[in-house]
């Protein structure tokens, strides 16, 4: 089991979306990596390499769109091991051959992404980068994000477009699904009383022990301090400080800590048997005192789901299982060619 508790939300199958709603800050170039057949822009590095015969050779094709060589090999340092350039380039044609596919199948539900939605995208991740791999923890820095999984602004560009473009797909499934407000409300009576008892809203101020730099060595010393940091937290909301602006303030948990420790709709459960009785024995807008799990130390805000609050969890469930057949169509269908081999739809699901 991960150090970090588990968080509830919509599903992405099997890295379709590898970098979800990245990009570059503060650009208005052409994204050509939706025309796989072009070089990268002027400045990015490699535009002497994409004039090269070499760099220019046809790796694949998916559904008939080019990658060409270059495109494995940008962002990729020169000076780095050739084992490890070799896993890169693997990484990235595998990555490519998702954003093509994804793309070419939205294009083909003649979905259109503005420019603006993708600045705004990518302003969001330049305040709050990327997940770093773990629930509760994220990238420094978005540039930081780039060069760890060698990738180009032009490439995150095209991911940001797919993660926009399947958000629209799946909200006009929901909309088509429930056109009017009387299904939604039939929906809504039917799901109700179930949903009430198996999710609640959830914010949390926590302390992550076992992703200390000195657990190891010291895990009792690691276990002190961060009880420690608690209580202190603690006494900060006994004086009338908002647990909102106190998560902001300590919380460790990377990713809710900017919205003020919100963790959406969850089932407790996968937090582990200490969260799920501290929560349950709390009333909704209470919080607890800090409850020390396997994962660290939390200080936990129950609130009770409202009816709006359940609808979106039904949405979430409605998206994740359209989200999950698309996904699954596209790794049937996704023709890919290599020079000199057969044509197989496998490739996608790597």
């Amino acid at each position: 089991m991960s150090s970090c508790p588990k968080k509830a939300g919509r599903r992405i199958a099997a890295g379709w979306l590898v970098a979800g709603s990245l990009s570059a800050l503060g650009f208005g170039f052409a994204m050509s990596c939706y025309a796989g057949d072009l070089p990268p822009r002027a400045g990015s590095g490699s535009a002497t390499a994409a004039a090269d015969t070499k760099a220019n050779a046809l790796v694949a094709t998916v559904n008939g769109e080019p990658i060409r060589q270059w495109q494995l090999e940008t962002a990729i340092p020169k000076e780095t091991f050739a084992e490890t350039r070799q896993a890169a380039s693997e990484m990235k044609f595998g990555r490519l051959i998702k954003v093509i596919a994804l793309r070419q199948f939205l294009k083909a539900q003649h979905i259109e992404v503005a420019q603006k939605e993708v600045d705004d995208e990518i302003a969001k991740l330049r305040k709050t980068p990327p997940s770093a791999g773990c629930p509760c923890c994220r990238y420094a820095t978005l540039d930081q994000y780039l060069k760890l999984n060698y990738m180009t602004l032009d490439e995150l560009a095209a991911e940001c477009w797919n993660k926009l473009g399947v958000d629209k797909y799946l909200e006009a499934r929901w909309q088509k699904a429930y056109a009017k407000p009387e299904d939604v409300a039939k929906l809504l009576e039917k799901e109700r009383p179930a949903l009430r008892q198996k999710y609640m809203k959830a914010s949390h101020i926590f302390f992550n022990i076992r992703q200390d730099p000195n657990f190891e060595k010291d895990p009792d010393g690691v276990e002190r301090k961060k009880l420690d940091a608690a209580a202190q937290a603690w006494a900060r909301l006994q004086k009338g400080e908002s647990f909102a602006a106190v998560a902001r303030a300590v919380s460790e948990d990377q990713m809710s800590a900017p919205d003020g420790g919100y963790l959406g709709y969850i089932s407790p459960v996968g937090y582990g048997t200490e969260f799920t009785k501290a929560i349950k024995e709390l009333k909704s807008g209470a919080y607890s005192k800090p409850v020390l799990t396997p994962f660290g130390v939390h200080i936990i805000k129950r609130e009770d789901l409202t009816d709006e609050d359940i609808v979106g969890v039904l949405k979430d469930d409605f998206n994740d299982r359209q989200a999950d057949d698309m996904f699954d169509a596209l790794d049937r269908t996704t023709k890919v060619e290599r020079p000199g081999a057969p044509a197989s739809a496998a490739a996608a699901k790597k």
